[in-house]
């Protein structure tokens, strides 16, 4: 929503409704199946039939418009994208390929006794591919993922605060002119 947010510079209550789709692909692990909606063999024609669904139902009311179905294929494939950068791993390729992608950042700051002596170590991030296990126990919250909703909330009011401000100062310049 960050980036839908930056680009449109607005919200609207469709973009809301649609965050479910954000969770669709983690719902492979309720069906015992880890990586069967994190794959694009599964993903792709999943969201081409979103858009063949909209193109229908808006067919019928004179709209041709695919900004529902593209929002929530946004959505969709942006889980799989952060979840690679999460260390995943995420199957791109299953059930052909039972394994699966990530990255894993290690990068860490090393002090010294001085405030002029530090070194920065394993600075590149590593590939991970593994075959993700079924599991009993999933996280909910990440600190990613609250920063993320801070942020996203952050810059909404600060793009608010602006938008009333500017809004307060034509109105006194308006006014002045009168």
């Amino acid at each position: 929503m960050i980036l839908i947010y930056a680009v449109r510079r607005k919200l609207k209550f469709c973009y809301i409704v649609l965050i479910p789709f954000t969770v669709l692909p983690d719902l492979d692990k309720f069906l015992g199946m880890v990586g069967l909606l994190h794959s694009l063999v599964t993903i792709i024609p999943l969201c081409l039939l979103l858009m063949l669904l909209e193109w229908t139902v808006r067919k019928l009311t004179n709209k041709n418009t695919y900004e529902y179905s593209l929002i929530a294929s946004f959505y969709i494939l942006s889980h799989l994208f952060l979840d690679i950068l999460d260390g995943g791993p995420v199957t791109l390729l299953y059930p052909f390929v039972k394994a699966g992608i990530g990255l894993s950042f290690p990068a860490t700051l090393e002090l010294g006794s001085n405030p002029f002596e530090f070194s920065i170590n394993n600075i590149s991030p590593q590939l991970i591919y593994e075959v993700p296990e079924p599991s009993k126990n999933y996280g909910i919250l990440s600190g990613f993922g609250v920063a993320s909703a801070i942020l996203f909330l952050l810059i909404i009011s600060l793009d608010k605060l602006e938008k009333m401000v500017a809004g307060r100062y034509r109105n006194e310049a308006y006014n002045r002119n009168l």
